[in-house]
């Protein structure tokens, strides 16, 4: 199911935590390397 809605978050190299809030909360923790591109593929 594609809603077509998307966001660009540029970070600095590291590690994050992305979350995100509906119902519930969940979160991501990545280790990002620099130069790279991430995909986060957010359902409802």
């Amino acid at each position: 199911m594609n809603f077509g809605k998307y966001f660009k978050l540029e970070v600095e190299p590291g590690e994050h935590i992305i979350w995100a809030r509906a119902e519930n909360r969940s979160f991501v923790h990545a280790n990002l390397q620099a130069g790279e591109t991430y995909l986060i593929d957010a359902r409802p």
